[in-house]
């Protein structure tokens, strides 16, 4: 996988720029939609175990979410300033993110786990004590991927049971749809009055009226083995892709049929080809001043999309070199303890591995990073950058 592209699954657009972190880096940038220049803002100081997967603003403050939701990182437009809050909460795994009036509201992927939010105004995480009562309460077990915000209420899908748990972010009350079938869901959206989810172990949209409660299946009509994993609105039509190629569903026609409407280009950038089906090529979509933009999670390209025009046009975007590879380096030098302080360069870095002692262990991380480093530094060097 090409690390520089700039890969997210969250962002905003405030006056006419787009603001995100790409999943390689914890670094803050900001993209211009007029002539897709990239300019960077912060390093946002965080570990390297750690990624950024949601960012939102709230009252001129970029607030960056890590994957596990225990780290909280806010930026101050106005001053630069970087605040970082963290919360002990002894559980790890993911978790999605949503912002609701003046919180973040993290929800546990393992969904018997801990619901948590973190108040913004006054600065500090708060635990749900009664999601865990209410999880008991109606027996819900299980994972969900991808879930939907309305209002002032989430939709959950259960990955494993045919299930959508509907909670309720004012008074923190589960309420539970049960629905025929032998697998449950991936993500779940809402067009008009009706939703619509897409199934965990088939190629297949399951429509839901909630007022009504009809239900129909609605199944690709052409043989694929694999199975979609992410759903986005477009148009009153539904955009889906199975991490390779991209559907679309005509709510009117009610049929779902090939999208060619999108760059030949487009590709996912997955190393391993089993794991791009679990990695869908965009995770959400924006709309902005009559265009939609599809968010590249595992794609090598944002989309762009004007209305009036009938195809997408692709922008590849990477990280700046210089600033990738210094990052890329340094962070993989920290993991040997010592932070080089002045310019990296190859010799400096040869330098300094073979000054490290240690047992067996020690010596297979560092030659396995070390040959990771002195290949990407080759390169840089040998391009004209660097000494």
């Amino acid at each position: 996988m090409d690390q520089q592209y700039m890969r997210f699954k969250s962002a905003f657009i405030k006056d006419g720029e787009m603001w995100c972190v790409p999943i390689s880096m914890n670094w803050l940038f900001k993209i211009n939609l007029n002539d897709w220049s990239i300019e960077s803002i912060c390093n946002l100081e965080l570990d390297d175990e750690y990624h950024i997967d949601y960012i939102y603003l709230y009252k001129n403050i970029v607030w960056c979410v890590t994957s596990t939701g225990v780290k909280v990182i806010g930026y101050d437009m106005r001053t630069g300033k970087i605040e970082h809050y963290e919360m002990k909460s002894g559980e790890e795994g993911n978790r999605g993110t949503i912002l609701y009036d003046k919180e973040l509201w993290i929800f546990p992927i393992e969904l018997s786990r801990q619901l948590i939010s973190f108040d913004i105004e006054k600065k500090e995480f708060i635990v749900h004590s009664n999601w865990k009562k209410e999880c008991l309460r109606w027996n819900i077990k299980g994972r969900s991927m991808f879930f939907c915000h309305i209002g002032n209420t989430v939709y959950i899908p259960l990955r494993d049971e045919c299930k959508v748990i509907q909670y309720h972010l004012e008074d923190e009350t589960i309420g539970v749809h049960n629905f025929q079938g032998q697998s449950g869901f991936r993500c779940i959206l809402q067009i008009r009055d009706e939703f619509y989810a897409i199934s965990f172990s088939e190629r297949m949209l399951f429509r839901w009226n909630e007022k009504t409660e009809e239900t129909k299946k609605i199944y690709c009509p052409y043989s694929q083995d694999r199975y979609y994993v992410k759903a986005v609105e477009f148009q009153q039509k539904i955009l889906l892709t199975d991490g390779r190629n991209v559907d679309i569903f005509d709510i009117k026609k009610g049929e779902i049929s090939p999208y060619k409407h999108i760059p030949a280009e487009l590709r996912n950038e997955c190393d391993d080809q089993e794991a791009s089906r679990w990695h869908p090529l965009f995770f959400d979509i924006l709309t902005c001043d009559g265009k939609y933009y599809l968010l590249p999670w595992r794609a090598n390209m944002i989309l762009e999309f004007t209305e009036g025009e009938t195809e997408w046009k692709g922008h590849t975007l990477r990280i700046p070199e210089e600033l990738f590879f210094k990052e890329f380096v340094q962070n993989r030098i920290q993991k040997f303890g010592v932070i080089i302080e002045d310019e990296i360069t190859l010799y400096s870095f040869q330098r300094y591995v073979a000054s490290v002692k240690g047992g067996y262990q020690e010596d297979m991380e560092k030659k396995q990073i070390g040959c990771e480093i002195y290949q990407k530094m080759e390169v840089y060097q040998r391009e004209g950058n660097g000494k």
